[in-house]
């Protein structure tokens, strides 16, 4: 073909072609035709690394093979020239195809990359495997295996000037991974921390006035660093995922390099190089704890004479306490044993009975629950998370106003998943039905006025779960 368009009659008959097909390309024409003319690899080679060349090509082949429609007899140098066309279509097609596969996985990798960075920041690998562009087809599958460890080798090593790589890793203490880029750690534990101010200090309330109510004390109600120790147990025990990241070695480096940065973002969470205590990242002051647990007693237990007195009779010795308390437990002990026999013995009475059919209430309520565990975060809880997506997307600052949006909301979302459950059954009651539905319902006029669409988008899915396991 390139000696053919080396001759003058065929090198302009052929360029003014192109040139007439591509108006306002005539350069990227002319281009492409020198390269093919003088140098025929080069112009192989950039199939490879140039999508235009693919129609420029395709048109090049196609006007040849016309001409040669009107040709009777075929020489020897014409029968040579149409099957460098058929050849030259069939790499032509090849390198296409590559191509577009090469674009697709890029398209679907940088939309994992996008959806790795909203809500709720942080993911497991399957998890990850979930995700779906916006036309709802799963990313995994433009993508291999291959191309998705690639991904996240790169994005876990690579660094620049010697700071943390864009994705950490952490695990928490059941040996679950996370992925989370780290410009969204810090939001993540101030997020986290909002959610546990008013759990941790309900538990905490409630365990000293049993304690104040027998008389007793524990070092936490008088000793700030006990207080703390005490706060971190639970943590530890509501938010795995908080703990994990408040003890991870990357923390205190990613904490350098936010105050050198720009933009800083630090200082919320660190007195310098120092994690701010538990009481302080809470926000949840020890002897305000200890007054509301004092509220609660008896009047009498504030009159100072009465309450020794009382506490001469009521406070049970140690021994005695630990005694009663293996008792109870012995005792409730065998009370579950006789449970669990009687518990056997119906289902053993039963056994050849037939079973009653599952309605398709019950079978919707089974797959909420299920769904529940993908939505809902190691330690934390279905209201706690719906709890922190609210505060996120409903900015009204006055309380009646607050109450009101959310309300608005909830009837949309209460109103809207009545419909649906007409048509719905347990079992396509899945994760991507309720996805397809929390788009549909968060793309009408009403929702689109709230500003922060991907917080909106979470609450109306758990919302959805929670509504529907509650039936």
């Amino acid at each position: 073909m390139s000696h053919m368009l080396q001759k003058e009659e065929y090198h302009d008959y052929y360029l003014k072609k192109l040139r007439i097909s591509n108006p306002g390309k005539e350069i990227s024409v002319k281009n492409f035709f020198s390269q093919f003319v003088k140098s025929p690899k080069d112009a192989l080679h950039s199939l490879q690394t140039s999508s235009d060349c693919f129609y420029f090509w395709g048109q090049l082949c196609f006007f040849i093979k016309k001409d040669y429609e009107k040709v009777k007899d075929f020489t020897q140098e014409d029968v040579n020239v149409l099957q460098a066309v058929a050849i030259a279509e069939i790499v032509t097609s090849f390198y296409k195809n590559e191509s577009q596969k090469n674009q697709q996985r890029d398209n679907a990798l940088h939309a994992l990359q996008l959806a790795m960075q909203k809500p709720p920041y942080h993911f497991t690998m399957d998890s990850i495997l979930k995700f779906k562009d916006s036309k709802g087809i799963p990313l995994h599958g433009q993508y291999t295996d291959d191309d998705l460890k690639e991904f996240l080798q790169k994005e876990t090593t690579e660094s620049i000037n010697n700071e943390l790589p864009n994705l950490l890793v952490f695990k928490v203490e059941s040996g679950l991974r996370y992925f989370i880029y780290k410009d969204k750690i810090f939001p993540l534990v101030i997020r986290i921390c909002n959610e546990l101010h008013d759990t941790v200090a309900e538990n905490i309330t409630h365990e000293w006035f049993s304690y104040l109510k027998d008389f007793e004390k524990l070092p936490e109600m008088t000793d700030e660093e006990a207080f703390n120790k005490r706060l971190e147990k639970e943590v530890r025990s509501l938010s795995p995922v908080l703990y994990a990241i408040l003890n991870a070695t990357f923390l205190s480096v990613l904490n350098m390099e936010m105050v050198h940065a720009k933009t800083g973002g630090a200082a919320t969470i660190f007195i310098g190089d120092t994690l701010l205590p538990y009481s302080t990242l809470l926000m949840i002051n020890r002897s305000d704890l200890l007054s509301n647990a004092r509220i609660l007693l008896p009047f009498w237990y504030t009159i100072p004479v009465l309450s020794w007195i009382m506490s001469m009779f009521m406070k049970k010795p140690k021994d005695k306490k630990k005694k009663s308390n293996s008792s109870q437990h012995h005792s409730q002990t065998d009370d579950d044993f006789t449970k669990e026999i009687k518990s056997a013995a119906e289902s053993e009475s039963h056994s050849g009975s037939k079973k009653k059919p599952v309605s398709r209430k019950d079978q919707l309520i089974a797959a909420a629950k299920k769904l529940e565990g993908h939505y809902v975060p190691e330690g934390s809880t279905m209201e706690r998370e719906l709890n922190s997506y609210k505060k996120q997307w409903n900015k009204m600052l006055s309380k009646e106003q607050f109450l009101n949006l959310t309300e608005d909301v909830n009837s949309l979302i209460r109103d809207y998943t009545r419909k649906v459950l007409r048509t719905i059954s347990g079992q396509s009651f899945t994760v991507d039905r309720i996805q397809n539905l929390a788009e549909a319902l968060c793309q009408t006029p009403n929702m689109q006025k709230i500003t922060d669409q991907d917080s909106l988008y979470m609450y109306v899915q758990l919302y959805m779960v929670y509504l529907v396991r509650n039936m």
